[in-house]
């Protein structure tokens, strides 16, 4: 005969178990808005009468049916979607970042509405055509200097424009990496804490106590560092995590690393960045994130750049604003090459535009200072006009054939106007459209995963009430167990022997 009082401990347990799934149901459905919260589940286990160490051998059904007991309770997660979801998230922060800066380059020198420079390179073509029309007009003379004081001050606009977007991307990358120290630095203390939580807490080897809301603590971490670089993670005996970003240990238990930045001003017409881990003064190298997308916008200058410190081959804001410097270096050598003074050998030529300082850049071009002081620069001691008398035009015909003649501009020949629409209009708007149709693909992808893991950790309304009857039943024939044990023993006790008194 089985121990009196052992159906009593198996309806206890049965009613705690039962309970404690009720109290988790209800802590899901309290936490159904909760940012970052997992789906927690009870684990449940049989008690196992186990004979085998006793001191004598015996059978061990008299003691089976002892109820079942609280194993621990668990999160669900599939942790081969959260390492896909921060695979995708990594990109979707790289394709953002870049597809983000390139729109701000469209904004600065775009050229559809409104065609800045277009309409004044129209306008300078248009002045030159007038004094090609009536070259003893001083008044063409005045209208042309206007002209070209105009495409100057739009030259300047542009690349101060350009200048403006890479100042606004640095900043930005200050705060990454800010925000990615203090995400390094928040997962190393959770670690702690979740590490002494679990020794505190857990009997001699059972690995079933998790802190479980330190661990949403600590995933939500992990998504939101993996939006500014590759990320992988090992998960410790202890509890806690090891980090890596890039291949490179960020965090170890208690420990992390810190990131710094660094701008390099020797040329200070095309500065550059990066970004470096401070134990070892390395610079990061990512392959996807936020950081990457700022380094290669920042220091992109094309697959034609000079290989030099921090450059890379990306088509970025250098990329764009050394279009812009070789427009005017080679507009300017153009119109430089357009006024003969003497025809002999060597040909001497109008100096039309200049550069400050002698450096060749949109930023520095200039109207020459003897031209501003007199409008009528372009046309006196122009030999051919003095021999053929004075209502020559043929210097003023060579100046307005540049804008129908194909130029040199490096990487593209062709026309003034073709440039401008190539790399102003068509070249950017093409990288643009490729960066954001890449932003969303991956956001796509990284959207569908996320879904994915909300169906399998999110709490579900549904599935809740589902699991809150099935509990409520089996606490309410549990219940009953102890009504029908009671019955039992007041058999035993009180009704035993009666027959025959």
């Amino acid at each position: 005969m089985r121990p009196t009082f052992m159906g009593f401990e198996t309806a206890t347990r049965g009613l705690m178990v039962n309970q404690k799934a009720l109290d988790i149901v209800g802590n899901n459905l309290t936490n159904v808005s909760t940012m970052g919260y997992t789906r927690q589940r009870v684990d449940l286990v049989s008690l196992n009468v186990n004979m085998r160490y006793t001191r004598y051998n015996q059978n061990s059904t008299p003691y089976a049916g002892q109820g079942s007991a609280v194993y621990g309770v668990s999160q669900v997660r599939d942790a081969f979607l959260d390492k896909r979801f921060r695979e995708e998230y990594s990109d979707v922060g790289y394709y953002d970042t870049v597809s983000s800066v390139l729109t701000d380059l469209h904004a600065a020198i775009d050229e559809i509405a409104p065609a800045t420079m277009t309409t004044a390179m129209y306008d300078f073509e248009a002045a030159w055509n007038e004094l090609l029309q009536k070259a003893n007009e001083t008044t063409n003379s005045a209208n042309i200097l206007a002209k070209a004081t105009q495409i100057v001050s739009v030259f300047q606009q542009m690349s101060q424009k350009i200048d403006n977007v890479w100042n606004q991307q640095e900043y930005n990358l200050k705060n990454d990496v800010n925000q990615v120290n203090s995400i390094l630095q928040r997962i190393a203390l959770l670690n702690d804490e979740i590490s002494r939580e679990k020794f505190n807490c857990m009997e001699v080897n059972n690995k079933n106590y998790q802190p479980l809301e330190l661990l949403d603590k600590r995933n939500v971490l992990l998504d939101e560092l993996s939006k500014f670089g590759d990320v992988t993670f090992r998960e410790e005996e202890d509890g806690m995590v090891t980090v890596f970003m890039g291949g490179h240990k960020a965090v170890d238990g208690k420990e992390y690393e810190t990131m710094s930045y660094a701008v390099d001003r020797y040329d200070p017409n095309y500065p550059s960045v990066n970004v470096i881990w401070d134990s070892t003064g390395k610079d990061i190298t990512f392959s996807s994130g936020t950081i990457k997308g700022y380094l290669d916008m920042m220091n992109g200058r094309g697959i034609h750049s000079v290989s030099s410190t921090n450059v890379n081959f990306s088509q970025g804001i250098h990329y764009y604003k050394e279009k812009i410097d070789m427009f005017a270096n080679t507009f300017a050598d153009a119109f430089n090459r357009a006024i003969a003074i003497d025809n002999t050998n060597p040909v001497e030529y109008k100096t039309l535009f200049t550069f400050k300082d002698d450096t060749i850049s949109a930023a520095n071009i200039r109207v020459n200072e003897e031209w501003v002081k007199d409008a009528t620069y372009i046309t006196t001691e122009v030999r051919d006009k003095i021999e053929k008398g004075g209502d020559d035009n043929s210097y003023a015909a060579k100046a307005y054939q540049i804008f129908k003649t194909g130029l040199d501009f490096g990487e593209f020949k062709g026309t003034i106007n073709e440039y401008i629409e190539f790399y102003s209009t068509t070249k950017l708007s093409n990288d643009t459209a490729y960066n954001q149709s890449r932003l969303d693909a991956v956001g796509s992808i990284s959207s569908d995963i996320l879904n994915q893991i909300q169906e399998i950790s999110g709490v579900s309304m549904e599935e809740e009430g589902v699991d809150m009857l099935m509990y409520k039943k089996a606490y309410d024939a549990v219940s009953r167990v102890f009504t029908t044990l009671d019955e039992m023993l007041d058999k035993l006790i009180n009704g035993t022997g009666v027959v025959g008194r």
